[in-house]
């Protein structure tokens, strides 16, 4: 008796070294690393390798990014959030299919020239994109660049329909319910306290606005402009571009300059002091003119490289 329950013992333990000493399948690693990465595998190139085996018993959504700072890819730090919220709510699909499909991100930096050259193997010449691998080796890829990237064909790419349903925004509807009551809140006192009839509030505030669009707001706004160059330059080359940020380098300098025009056209005949005084506020605003005259050449040279004229 004593015997078969050594033997029995024996054999059990040498059986879970055994399972102990047994690899991983490749569909079993790759579920290990996906709940490592919150539903989302973090690919180099052995990942990848292993990921897209052409004799795979799963499908794979892939998104081929560019994250770092250094490429200026706004659109890839935008998609980031949208991918791992698919790929989260893919962790809530029928048990039967969840581990027929991953989902996984490979970064251009990811793994140094290896990964940089499954990049160029696939052809890849923009960012973000998602390349969908089927579950049959041998059939087509799938891509989808970020400009043709549709909600619901994507979603039935995997084996079944992702359920994705985004949670209620509180914050977007709080906020924006205080900004509605705040303005009402402003307009009552403007109109008891007869603020919105005085001419000058309406002048200064129409400078303003003229001030702000001439500096290039809208240009901005329209095509959409990065804040700043790669290379965190903050004016544009050439007449046809322009980054965001030179209109706050541009509007502050209209607006002083229009100050300094107001002043001496309005203020200077209209309330006289003593002369001493006169003349200098005239000499000041000027000065203000022809410096913020300066800088707008000086912006203007960067700009235009070939442009030869400047006054300092």
């Amino acid at each position: 008796m004593r015997l078969g329950c050594v033997v029995a013992l024996f054999c059990s333990v040498l059986v879970s070294a055994r399972t102990e000493l047994d690899p991983q399948t490749p569909k079993e690693q790759l579920i290990a690393f996906a709940a490592a990465g919150d539903g989302v595998i973090a690919l180099d190139a052995a990942k990848f390798a292993l990921l897209t085996v052409k004799d795979r018993t799963w499908s794979a959504s892939i998104e081929f990014t560019a994250r770092s700072t250094k490429w200026g890819c706004g659109a890839c730090a935008a998609f980031a959030p949208e991918w791992r919220s698919v790929a989260k709510a893919w962790a809530k699909a029928p048990k039967q299919h969840m581990h027929d499909h991953f989902f996984a991100t490979f970064d251009f930096d990811a793994d140094g020239s290896k990964g940089q050259a499954i990049f160029q193997q696939l052809g890849m010449k923009s960012a973000p994109m998602v390349v969908v691998y089927p579950k049959d080796g041998n059939a087509q890829l799938a891509k989808f660049d970020l400009s043709d990237f549709s909600q619901p064909i994507y979603l039935d790419t995997p084996p079944t329909r992702i359920p994705l349903s985004r949670p209620f925004d509180y914050a977007f509807y709080l906020t924006r319910s205080g900004a509605f009551l705040g303005a009402l809140a402003l307009t009552y006192t403007a109109i008891r306290l007869r603020i919105l009839q005085n001419r000058w509030i309406w002048a200064t505030a129409s400078l303003a606005f003229s001030m702000v669009m001439a500096s290039g707001y809208m240009f901005a706004r329209i095509r959409g402009a990065p804040w700043a160059g790669r290379g965190g330059q903050m004016v544009a080359p050439g007449a046809q571009s322009m980054y965001a940020g030179e209109v706050r380098l541009v509007a502050p300098i209209y607006i002083l300059l229009g100050l300094a025009f107001y002043i001496l056209a309005t203020i200077v005949p209209q309330y006289p002091v003593s002369r001493a005084g006169q003349r200098i506020v005239v000499y000041s605003s000027s000065l203000l003119i022809f410096f913020g005259y300066s800088l707008l050449i000086v912006l203007f040279r960067i700009k235009m490289r070939s442009y030869p004229y400047r006054i300092l």
